[in-house]
């Protein structure tokens, strides 16, 4: 089973995608939110991609499909169940074949876009959620450690 995605991984990955040059072939970008379940995400990325094949052709559509059938294949057979949002980057092969998927304890927006580089919009947005959620915790920390110093200076 594939471990969720930390801080560091996160970080990596983000500059991973930052450098992926484009091509001819889109890159799919999707972000699920699986906190209502397989049932929920499932409906979302059917939704979602038949929208998005109704104004997608020729090369470009078929590059969609197969960068989906990779999408899906993975969706079926490795989401932990401890996983409460996913981000999925995929290409297909005409172009480079490229899949990145990254599992996360923190849940994601539920969002599908077909572009020339991957979107690393949800996933800056994340990064800073989890950077300011750990400043907090470091914080509330301290200040749990130097309430402790205060009372035992007064006993």
């Amino acid at each position: 089973m594939e471990p969720l995605t930390t801080l560091d991984g996160l970080r990596r990955h983000i500059a991973a995608l930052a450098c992926v040059e484009e091509t001819e072939a889109p890159f799919v970008s999707c972000y699920l939110n699986l906190e209502q379940g397989a049932a929920g995400y499932r409906k979302v990325l059917a939704d979602r991609a038949l929208a998005l094949r109704s104004i997608l052709q020729g090369a470009t559509l078929a590059d969609f499909e197969t960068a989906m059938g990779t999408i899906e294949g993975y969706l079926a057979e490795k989401i932990r169940p401890d996983t409460r949002g996913v981000a999925l980057f995929s290409r297909s092969v005409r172009a480079g074949a490229y899949f990145l998927p990254m599992q996360f304890a923190a849940p994601l927006p539920d969002w599908v876009a077909v572009y020339p580089t991957p979107n690393l919009f949800h996933l800056m947005a994340l990064k800073d959620t989890y950077h300011r959620y750990v400043v907090l915790l470091a914080t509330q920390m301290l200040l749990n450690g130097v309430r402790e110093f205060v009372q035992s200076l007064g006993n």
